[in-house]
């Protein structure tokens, strides 16, 4: 599944609206072999235009260098039976999270700014597979002040809450 030997990454929308804020989308799609899910990419490209500081994704540009994936009614169901917590969170974060998780190969690399997704990311077993947009952005040689959701801070921050909570 790996292109050319990249690692393969898989991105939330909030994720790719992140990257092509910050300009380091082009440095993330030259360093990973990066893939997503229909829900996503769909969520990526709408949005309401006219809202201060909207994120434009050309679709076109995009479909050229990810990966999409199909997220069948199967897979969301298996998904949502095995963890209802899914359906607490946004949709394309939930429909990336039952691919991967019926997916049936180990993820290398998935990247969410999301908390929510991060939590249930982590009952799902991805825990040590979750990686910050800053930190991936920083294979590509790019340094860029990101907001605080895409920075190793704040997922260590999430990653290490979860653990602490499922001790006590």
């Amino acid at each position: 599944m790996e292109r050319e030997g990249l690692k393969v990454v898989f991105v939330d929308t909030n994720v790719i609206i992140e990257a092509h804020r910050t300009g380091c989308w082009e440095a993330l799609v030259g360093s990973y072999d990066v893939h997503t899910v229909e829900t996503v990419a769909e969520e990526a490209f709408r949005g309401p235009v006219d809202r201060p500081g909207y994120i434009s994704i050309d679709a076109e540009a995009f479909d050229a260098k990810v990966t999409t994936h199909v997220v069948s009614e199967a897979m969301r169901a298996k998904a949502l039976i095995d963890f209802p917590q899914l359906a607490t969170i946004d949709d394309g974060e939930r429909d990336l999270l039952a691919f991967l998780f019926c997916y049936g190969r180990p993820v290398v690399l998935l990247s969410t700014g999301d908390s929510a997704a991060i939590r249930c990311a982590c009952q799902l077993g991805f825990k040590d597979q979750l990686y910050a947009l800053e930190k991936l952005a920083r294979k590509g040689s790019v340094q860029r002040p990101f907001k605080s959701w895409y920075t190793n801070k704040h997922l260590d921050s999430i990653k290490t809450q979860w653990t602490f909570d499922t001790l006590t």
